[in-house]
């Protein structure tokens, strides 16, 4: 079987538009821009509902945990609070990069070492590996090192939603990952 990627300027182009031209995101982004730290735990809870929600993985999508339905909102913002999570995004801004490179690997496991601390911050609460709302929720906060991983084929604005990148970072995540297992 042959798959057939769009060509490098259709997603450069596709991409470009996907972040700028989407309301949402705007307001997404404009969000994390204003409110990067995880020091106050109702901003980000706020954060964790709106991203979550807005992309379907929200922390209360197919929960495991039994027991009573607590605040999980509160519990992870708490859990975020405490984790020092800051300190790894910071780390990653202040490289101050336009994208990553494939030979970066510094930076790769950098960017997978806090998309895997984030992912057990919720795992704790929630009992499921949310990946899906970590790369939603760290995109927004580092939207030119973490993508969105989402392929929605019945929308027009999902229509390649970085597939090339989400390509490239399998492709390098393959290479790495053994160093987390």
């Amino acid at each position: 079987m042959n798959v057939f990627l769009p060509d490098k300027s259709s997603i450069i182009a596709a991409s470009k538009y996907e972040l700028t031209s989407s309301l949402m995101n705007k307001i997404l982004y404009s969000m994390c821009e204003e409110n990067p730290y995880h020091k106050d735990e109702e901003i980000i809870k706020s954060k964790l509902m709106l991203i979550g929600r807005s992309y379907s993985a929200a922390l209360e999508r197919r929960r495991n945990k039994k027991g009573e339905p607590e605040d999980i909102y509160a519990l992870v913002a708490h859990s975020l609070k405490e984790s020092g999570i800051d300190k790894q995004i910071e780390t990653l801004k202040e490289k101050k990069l336009d994208c990553v490179r494939e030979d970066d690997f510094k930076t790769i496991n950098q960017i997978l070492q806090l998309h895997k601390s984030f992912v057990y911050i919720v795992y704790s609460h929630v009992e499921m590996h949310k990946r899906s709302l970590a790369s939603k929720y760290l995109h927004f906060h580092l939207p030119n090192l973490v993508f969105c991983t989402i392929v929605l084929p019945s929308s027009g604005w999902g229509r390649y939603c970085h597939i090339i990148r989400l390509w490239t970072l399998i492709k390098i995540m393959i290479q790495t990952t053994r160093n987390f297992l």
